[in-house]
């Protein structure tokens, strides 16, 4: 997904804006507590071009709680 919504804002950013999204693919792997300060800025500027990123960012975090929760019988 996040992929296809770079993919997609190429065309339509400057270049230099595009530019600026490197490091993307990691910031969005990582757990939003575990971020540092220009990793949060730049996933702010992502989202903000690709909503549907952040929707899969929550879900993603949404489905890791689930799965860190303590089993019960």
């Amino acid at each position: 997904m996040r992929k296809k919504a770079l993919h997609r804002l190429k065309p339509e950013l400057p270049q230099q804006e595009y530019a600026s999204r490197t490091g993307a693919r990691w910031a969005c792997r990582k757990n939003p507590a575990d971020l540092a300060a220009p990793e949060q800025d730049l996933l702010k500027r992502v989202f903000a071009y690709a909503p549907e990123l952040e929707r899969a960012y929550a879900y993603r975090e949404q489905l890791t709680a689930i799965f860190e929760e303590a089993l019960s019988k």
